[in-house]
């Protein structure tokens, strides 16, 4: 495990920004917040000059905005890792976000602990981090996905619209 290791943090409001930033100064003793912050530009230039191990995004729900926050922060900076808090549980977005490369979601009903546990876990090389409800959701989707492109396959091969090899 890392001895020390840094966090940066984007939300909308300084309120919240400074809930996050005492949650994971509270709980995670080896780590230091090196940036909280409202503005994403200030998020990437600041990644663009210096060493950020992760990133916690704040964000009410999962749009395309954050999709493409997601995207360009594991694109320029790969070994970053990248941490949503979100509010709204949205099963098909959590699967679209860990698509474009997030490392950890966390659900706002009980940021304390799966905040730190979520920090631990990426720290360590347990990626993505899910809490137990939203992991066995994203799975069952997973697995509901697979299910009928299988069908979608069995039901073309009987047509003959697709060869068998």
């Amino acid at each position: 495990m890392q001895s020390r290791y840094t966090i940066a943090i984007l939300a909308s409001h300084n309120l919240v920004l400074e809930g996050i930033q005492r949650i994971v100064e509270q709980g995670e003793k080896n780590a230091e917040v090196v940036l909280a912050t409202k503005s994403m530009n200030q998020l990437q230039r600041y990644c663009n000059r210096n060493t950020v191990d992760i990133i916690i995004l704040v964000h009410f729900r999962i749009e395309h905005k954050v999709l493409k926050q997601i995207n360009h922060l594991k694109t320029r900076h790969p070994d970053t890792k990248v941490i949503l808090v979100n509010m709204v549980h949205d099963t098909h977005s959590v699967n679209r976000a860990l698509q474009q490369g997030l490392d950890g979601y966390v659900t706002r009903g009980n940021i304390s602990n799966e905040l730190n546990q979520a920090i631990s876990d990426v720290v360590e090389g347990t990626i993505p981090y899910l809490p137990d409800d939203v992991a066995s959701k994203v799975k069952q989707t997973k697995q509901d996905v697979l299910k009928k492109k299988e069908r979608l396959i069995s039901y073309l091969k009987e047509r003959k619209l697709l060869s068998a090899a």
